[in-house]
This record gives C-alpha cells, sequence and structure tokens, in this order.
C-alpha cells in the first residue's frame, strides 16, 4: 500500500467502513469486544458461513500494540470459535494473513491454525 495512504487515507476509509459495519451489520456478521476498564482494547470480525469452500471467515482481529501479549487475542480468537461452533456448526473458521505478516503467522500457529498456503 501506498505510505501516503497508510499515512492518511486509511484511518478515515477504516472509521468509515466500521461505522457503516456497525450501524448495519450483516446477518452472519459477529463481532467480539475486548474492554478493559471502560477501554476497547481489542476486537474481532467474523462472518458465519461466508464460503462455500472454507466456511466462517474471520475477517478482522486487531489488538491494541500496547496489550499484545497479553492473551486478548487468543481469547477474541476463543470467543469467534465458540459462536462458530454454535452458530454455523457444519464449516470451519478461515482467515486470509499476508505471507510478510510473520508475526500474525506465528501467532495463529501457535493456536494451530494450518497454512493453506493461499489455496
Amino acid at each position: 500500500m501506498r505510505d501516503e495512504y497508510l499515512d492518511g487515507e486509511v484511518d478515515a476509509e477504516r472509521r468509515e467502513l466500521w461505522r457503516e459495519r456497525l450501524a448495519a451489520p450483516a446477518a452472519n456478521q459477529h463481532v467480539v469486544v475486548a474492554v478493559d476498564d471502560d477501554m476497547v482494547v481489542g476486537f474481532g470480525c467474523a462472518y458465519g458461513a461466508d464460503d462455500e469452500r472454507f466456511g466462517t471467515q474471520l475477517d478482522n482481529l486487531h489488538v491494541r500494540r500496547d496489550r499484545q501479549s497479553e492473551g486478548i487475542g487468543r481469547r477474541l480468537i476463543g470467543a469467534v470459535a465458540a459462536w462458530c461452533a454454535a452458530a454455523r456448526p457444519e464449516v470451519g473458521l478461515y482467515l486470509w494473513v499476508v505471507d510478510r505478516n510473520v508475526g500474525a503467522r506465528r501467532f495463529y500457529a501457535s493456536l494451530g491454525a494450518a497454512d493453506g498456503g493461499g489455496d
């Protein structure tokens, strides 16, 4: 992505996207939020049975950088997985991670995720 986009446009774009997603959620959308002392410290967003082949998509998982490595992401994934198992037990849970995002890939692997290699 262009530096100019990441330095400015991305913030406004993401705010608008989430404003829309939260104001009018898709029927299969599920959002979990981690809060500590009235502060949002992370969130996850999944779309149930989003893909015929792969199942439910974990579309977003974010934890404040200063709160990473505290188990927040692991608990958010657990909440999404529990919802997935209850709401869409017939399908799996998948996500896409950019190859160069080594930290995220390591995190998901530690949870037992299999690398599908972009298939």
